[in-house]
């Protein structure tokens, strides 16, 4: 899959990536990362081994912050 952003948002924005989680231990799990908009920023893994559901109400509330 392949998401582009066409929106630009400068250096102080962030993006808060949902992708499955291969290494969890159990099935249909998934990782959130939160991602700064800076080239010189850390991607952050904030989430482990979540549902979808709670990925996107999480990742949700990440970006409102």
């Amino acid at each position: 899959m392949l998401i582009v952003e066409t929106k630009r948002v400068g250096y102080d924005g962030k993006y808060a990536l949902i992708v499955p989680d291969h290494a969890a231990g159990k099935r249909n799990r998934f990782t959130v990362y939160l991602i700064p908009a800076s080239p010189s920023g850390k991607v952050l893994i904030v989430g482990r081994e979540l549902t979808l559901g709670y990925s996107k109400q999480f990742a949700k509330k990440l970006l409102e912050q």
